[in-house]
């Protein structure tokens, strides 16, 4: 007691040689690089939404089931919906005999003025034909108030001509007009009747695209409201993967970085394809796809362990990460002496961190050995005596 309230800790501690890990100062090829946590996700998801609401009658496939483009999903009712295309089939139909009726009438009446002409014209020539006759007056004989008489009946003949004419020409431009209103209005109906019908027909909600089914939990019975998300079809086949990165290496990545990857004991090469800026609970996201092949039997929301590499590879001196990194800060490091008896307390500057080596920028030199395991027994006692294993 008097010893530790007086000198403070004692100078030492003894640790056993099994406990702790070495690890040898030397020059490496090293790339730096930071692990990171990433998932599968499809490449392309087709989300499918109700776009008129109703009643599901009918599930046709069940969640996680692969489907063809234009399978059908489920089924819904909406009585609102088919009253109102039946509503628009009456109005079209009343609309068709509408114009029926407006095309007989406006028959009926060129036949009438066909007549009216006809018979104006046949009056023009007999007037005309009996003033011949009558003409000239000094060889026929007959009296000037005759000719006259005769002239003006021709003149009064060819005026209610071309007044029949005009008015068959007015009421022929008026009926093509109100004909023309009609078929226009015929046609509106149609889209109208067209676009319902299409409503209804999307109350059959089908596949987008070839792909699995997942997020179909509605239920029959269920009542849908307009807009509702019922499915999502994911294309399998393409995957991106979705990585979580810390927002300190944001600066750092660009496209085309490549990262590691094993899966199934084979290792994968993949690259980065697009960086996210925004940084939400101090991480970042970028997707990275696989470069020249991709493995087998890739599942959706499945997880992978990737190591992204921030440099290019070089030479420099190393030791081997450990534990004591992440309790020291990289500040010290015990050296061993070079009977391995002991290891004493030394101050470095570590730079860089790799897949597994840490880059040494001062205070050790290429050949020394470092404990690179816990530090927790330590208590940063300057020196440590390890204790080798005895032997039997």
């Amino acid at each position: 007691a008097y010893v530790y309230f007086n000198n403070g800790l004692p100078p030492s501690a003894t640790v056993s040689a099994a406990r702790m890990t070495i690890g040898a100062v030397a020059v490496r090829p090293f790339e730096e690089s930071i692990p990171v946590n990433a998932m599968l996700i499809p490449e392309r998801t087709i989300y499918l939404d109700t776009v008129e609401g109703g009643r599901v009658v009918k599930r046709h496939e069940e969640d996680g089931t692969y489907v063809t483009a234009g399978t059908p999903l489920i089924t819904l009712r909406n009585k609102s919906l088919e009253l109102d295309v039946m509503y628009r089939e009456s109005q079209y139909s009343q609309l068709l005999s509408s114009i029926a009726q407006a095309q007989i009438a406006f028959d009926q009446n060129m036949l009438r003025y066909a007549q009216d002409l006809m018979n104006a014209e046949l009056e023009i020539n007999l007037t005309r034909a009996d003033l011949d006759r009558r003409l000239p007056r000094d060889v026929t004989g007959v009296p000037q108030s005759e000719i006259d008489r005769l002239e003006a009946e021709l003149s009064y003949r060819e005026r209610s001509y071309a007044t029949i004419a005009a008015a068959k020409e007015r009421d022929t431009a008026n009926a093509a007009r109100n004909l023309d209103q009609l078929k226009q209005s015929v046609a509106r109906m149609e889209a109208s009747i067209d676009l319902v019908r299409e409503s209804l027909d999307g109350l059959t909600l089908r596949a987008p695209i070839d792909g699995e089914v997942s997020a179909l939990t509605t239920e029959v019975g269920e009542v849908l409201a307009p807009g509702a998300r019922v499915a999502q079809i994911d294309e399998t086949g393409a995957f991106i993967v979705r990585a979580q990165i810390n927002e300190f290496y944001l600066g750092r990545l660009t496209m085309g970085q490549t990262a590691q990857t094993t899966i199934n004991g084979e290792p994968y090469t993949l690259s980065i394809d697009k960086i996210y800026p925004t940084v939400e609970n101090r991480e970042f996201a970028a997707d990275l796809r696989f470069v020249d092949r991709t493995p087998d039997g890739l599942r959706r929301g499945q997880s992978l362990q990737l190591r992204v590499a921030l440099g290019e590879q070089a030479e420099y001196l190393t030791i081997p990460t450990g534990a004591f990194y992440e309790e020291t800060g990289g500040q010290y490091v015990y050296v061993l002496d070079p009977s391995s008896n002991s290891a004493e307390k030394r101050d470095v500057v570590l730079g860089r961190r790799g897949a597994d080596q840490i880059q040494v920028i001062s205070g050790l030199n290429a050949g020394e050995d470092v404990i690179t395991s816990s530090y927790s027994t330590f208590a940063e006692r300057n020196r440590v005596r390890i204790e080798q294993p005895s032997r039997s």
